[in-house]
């Protein structure tokens, strides 16, 4: 959906105009967080997508106020901080790194023009794939690019149809996101935070042309399901060195056949061509080549090669001095609160249904007395806003980077206080893959997996990012999981009892347990999660 804008010509913009056009996405895409929420890809009855790119976009906007912007520069310093503070999830954080990187870019002109408007897209675009350890076509970044390269090669200087271009050529690779993650093909959607992008921009657009704000479609974003779709996919290869380099003085550079040459070489790619100078983040295997042709061009300023095979061994390796340190844990419920600090964990960070952002997670931090901490995210798309507070906190802190609470308990057994920082998180790292989470959830309304039809009430298990078990039985659900996941050659078996899980029903999964493998031994404990009935860890 697009708005009738066409008419209205913008040849720059002041202060107060970009203010109010992130005020009018700001409106967008709360209007549409729903669209967002219920496009997720897993059929998880609590998406969170619109909610994060919502929360980390409107806490910058409360940081204006409703005071009017005197200066570009004025309006950047009261985003940034609190956009990166209050990122939550992967959704946020990219929405947050990628506005900070486009405001230091304009916040040193007096007017955007149509240069300073690409330039605070390249450099946004730039923050972005930098700031990712590894970014995934079919996402945000798709559309990020997409944008990118559409005001590079838009013909007309209005900001306006810049922007309209930019949108065009962003829905048109929305579509196409799909055919880049099979995982969406599967459930018939596109991509929920490519989407919201595209729901910013629309908003500023709306802003400048005073448009209104108008609801989307959701049907308008999902399609019939491919179960087939990830029977060939083959991933994007996984390149190993991160470069970056910056090139000064750059000679007669064809930015086209630069981009060619680079997506030969490479992925994750981020670009910035200034007339003065070229700045370039790329994840290769020939890393000399990619230097070597930028060499061609203009003289190398500064260049950093990084090997990421070894990267998160080199961070623990530069702290292997021996100090001491402290354990803080993100937990999805009071239960596990309790085991953490059982297992040595100086401060435990409770979530429910609302992410904790980097702020938060900073303010944790600053509440732990140790020289040094180690962070259990406990949750894949808590890791970001993990990632971000170490690197805002101004301390030694390590992310250990465990995907589920299950792990979390795994690296935890792997702490001791009588160990240096290096020491921890090495241990614990090496400890994340010794247990297998499997997480049981009720449906709470009608939906579609690949071939898989998930209908209100029913009790599903997830495995990672598929589907193990469904049925009308929570308890036969999860059994079925279990036994799929391996249960009749494993030793242990944990059931973390959500706040909504009926005790009751605990005897019956005892004794399917002992039916499958009767050597295997059972506990239960209280995890106090809302999301999921039963988090179960199996060892």
């Amino acid at each position: 959906m697009t708005s009738d804008t066409s008419l209205i010509s913008i040849e720059a913009l002041d202060a107060e105009d970009l203010r109010g056009a992130f005020v009018k996405a700001g409106e967008y895409l709360s209007l549409n967080q729903a669209v967002l929420d219920n496009l997720n890809v897993f059929p998880v009855p609590d998406g969170d997508t619109g909610a994060n790119m919502v929360a980390t976009l409107q806490a910058g906007l409360r940081a204006l106020g409703d005071r009017p912007a005197s200066s570009l520069r004025e309006l950047s310093e009261s985003m940034r901080r609190e956009l990166l503070r209050n990122s939550r999830g992967n959704s946020g954080f990219i929405v947050a790194w990628f506005f900070s990187g486009f405001l230091a870019a304009v916040e040193r002109h007096e007017r955007l023009t149509r240069a300073e408007l690409l330039e605070g897209f390249e450099n946004g675009a730039y923050q972005v794939n930098s700031s990712l350890f590894t970014p995934v076509e079919g996402t945000m970044i798709t559309i990020i690019a997409a944008m990118t390269r559409a005001l590079h090669e838009c013909p007309v200087l209005d900001i306006g149809g810049c922007l309209r271009h930019a949108l065009a050529a962003a829905r048109e690779s929305l579509f196409l996101t799909p055919t880049m993650l099979p995982l969406l093909a599967k459930a018939g959607v596109v991509d929920a935070g490519a989407l919201g992008f595209i729901f910013i921009v629309e908003g500023m657009l709306r802003g400048l042309t005073n448009a209104s704000v108008t609801a989307e479609p959701e049907d308008g974003y999902r399609f019939k399901p491919d179960p087939a779709a990830l029977v060939n996919w083959k991933p994007q290869p996984e390149y190993r060195y991160c470069t970056e380099v910056y090139v000064e003085d750059p000679r007669g550079c064809d930015g086209g056949s630069l981009r060619d040459f680079l997506g030969s070489r490479g992925n994750s790619i981020a670009l910035v061509i200034d007339p003065r100078f070229i700045k370039l983040h790329i994840h290769t295997d020939d890393p000399d080549d990619v230097i070597g042709y930028l060499g061609a061009i203009g003289r190398i300023g500064s260049s950093k090669v990084e090997d990421m095979r070894e990267q998160a061994a080199a961070v623990v390796a530069a702290h292997l001095d021996g100090s001491a340190c402290a354990v803080l844990a993100c937990v999805p419920g009071p239960g596990f609160a309790e085991l953490f600090a059982g297992l040595g964990v100086a401060r435990c960070l409770e979530y429910g249904k609302e992410l904790p952002s980097a702020g938060a997670i900073l303010d944790a931090l600053t509440e732990i007395d140790a020289p040094a901490v180690i962070i259990l995210p406990n949750n894949a798309n808590i890791a970001p806003a993990a990632t971000l507070a170490r690197d805002l906190c101004g301390r030694d802190v390590v992310v250990v980077p465990t995907r589920n609470v299950v792990e979390g308990v795994a690296a935890a057994y792997g702490y001791s206080e009588n160990d240096g920082l290096g020491d921890n998180a090495r241990n614990m790292g090496d400890c994340v893959g010794l247990a297998a989470c499997l997480c049981l959830y009720r449906s709470a309304s009608d939906s579609t997996f690949g071939d898989l039809a998930i209908p209100e009430g029913a009790y599903f298990v997830m495995s990672g990012d598929e589907v193990a078990a469904m049925g009308d039985d929570p308890i036969g659900a999860a059994l079925e999981a279990l036994e799929a996941a391996g249960l009749a050659g494993k030793g242990n078996v944990s059931a973390y009892l959500g706040r909504d899980f009926d005790p009751a029903l605990l005897d019956g999964l005892r004794a399917g347990v002992a039916a499958i493998n009767p050597d295997a031994e059972f506990e239960s404990l209280y995890g106090g999660q809302g999301r999921e009935l039963l988090i179960i860890s199996l060892e």
